[in-house]
């Protein structure tokens, strides 16, 4: 199973770069059965439904550029969390929630997900975490 799965990826690199700047379109790549998917279950052996890896999920939908973008936003709020360790309470949930997504954003394409908790978590704890620390809220 590692071994297909690892394939996939290989194909699903190279198809990227078949559109780095712009991606195939939100979910489209997936959608079009006669497209480049088409070739890559063929060479797999396998009806691949999605990327398993959220970063690759991304490059195939937004391109590069959006792959980019979802990296820095990552990397800030990871760093964000980091600095606010000792600050306040919420980065105990925010930055245990960042690492973990981090995690399992290598195998599940969880990024970008329609409808999806784990989406709505991500932009709510990097919003928090990139917003200044209120006042009000701080302890004496």
């Amino acid at each position: 199973p590692y071994t297909t799965l690892f394939r996939s990826w290989a194909g699903l690199i190279d198809v990227i770069g078949q559109a780095p700047w712009t991606g195939f379109g939100y979910g489209a790549f997936w959608a079009a059965e006669h497209g480049p998917v088409h070739w890559l279950r063929k060479a797999t052996e396998w009806d691949v439904p999605t990327a398993h890896n959220a970063w690759i999920e991304t490059a195939l939908a937004l391109g590069l550029p959006g792959l980019v973008l979802g990296a820095f936003v990552f990397l800030r709020a990871l760093g964000q969390g980091v600095l606010r360790l000792l600050s306040g309470n919420e980065t105990y949930f925010a930055l245990t929630f960042i690492m973990t997504w981090g995690l399992i954003s290598v195998s599940e394409s969880n990024m970008l997900q329609q409808n999806s908790l784990v989406w709505v978590l991500l932009v709510t704890v990097t919003t928090k975490l990139a917003a200044p620390r209120d006042q009000a809220c701080e302890a004496p």
